[in-house]
C-alpha cells in the first residue's frame, strides 16, 4: 500500500492587517485584467522552505527538526517593501512583494537547512531569496499593461513581527491551493 503524503512547507504566517493591504494592491492590480493566476490574501505567507510531498510517517520527525531550528532563534521582525517580477520585467512569471532580510531571519534559514538536512530532507540549491508570490503569470494577455503598473506601484514599508513558524499542507485544488497549519512553532523556546 502507498503511503499517505502530504504536500508540506514551512512558512511565516502573516497578520490580518498586512493581508488587508496586500489585498487592496492587489484589487488594483487585478484591475489590469492580465493573464495571471492571483494568490489570494487569507493565502499569503513566507515560505522558508518548500518540502514537497512528506510521507505522514515522517512528519514527527520533520517537527522535531524544526523544533531544533527555531529554538535558539529569539523573535524578530521583517519589513515588507517592494513590488517586482520573477525572472524580469520583460519576460514577468512571478509577482511579488519583496522584504529586508534580518540577519535572525537568515540564521533560522540556515538552521532549517541543517537540521532538516540531518533528517533527509533535501538542502535547497538555489539562493535564499524571500519574498511573497502574490500572482503566477499565466499568458500574454493585459500583460505590457500589468508590468507598467507593477513598475509605477509600491508596496510598503509595512514591518510584521515574527514570533513563530509554521509547518503547512498544501492540497491543490482546480480553483487553487488550500492551505492549512500542520503544526505551529515559538520561536526562542527550548
Amino acid at each position: 500500500m502507498k503511503p499517505v503524503t502530504l504536500r508540506t512547507f514551512i512558512a511565516i504566517a502573516l497578520p490580518e492587517a498586512i493581508q488587508d493591504k496586500a489585498d487592496t494592491l492587489l484589487s488594483d492590480l487585478r484591475k489590469t485584467d492580465a493573464a495571471v493566476r492571483w494568490v489570494s490574501a487569507q493565502n499569503l505567507h513566507l515560505t522558508l522552505k518548500f518540502l514537497g510531498d512528506v510521507e505522514e510517517g515522517r512528519l514527527s520527525d520533520l517537527f522535531v527538526g524544526i523544533r531544533k531550528a527555531t529554538e535558539i532563534i529569539e523573535p524578530f521582525r521583517i519589513t515588507l517593501t517592494g513590488l517586482g517580477v520573477f525572472p524580469n520585467i520583460r519576460r514577468p512569471r512571478v509577482l511579488w512583494i519583496g522584504l529586508e532580510i534580518p540577519e535572525a531571519m537568515k540564521k533560522l534559514y540556515k538552521n532549517m537547512e541543517e537540521e532538516l538536512s540531518r533528517l533527509h530532507f533535501p538542502k535547497e540549491t538555489r539562493k535564499f531569496s524571500p519574498h511573497l508570490t502574490i500572482g503566477r503569470v499565466k499568458g500574454q494577455r493585459g500583460m505590457e499593461r500589468l508590468m507598467s503598473v507593477v513598475e509605477r506601484m509600491e508596496f510598503g514599508p509595512e514591518t510584521v513581527s515574527v514570533a513563530r513558524i509554521v509547518a503547512m499542507k498544501s492540497e491543490l485544488r482546480p480553483t487553487g491551493a488550500v492551505y492549512a497549519p500542520l503544526k505551529e512553532f515559538a520561536l526562542g523556546v527550548l
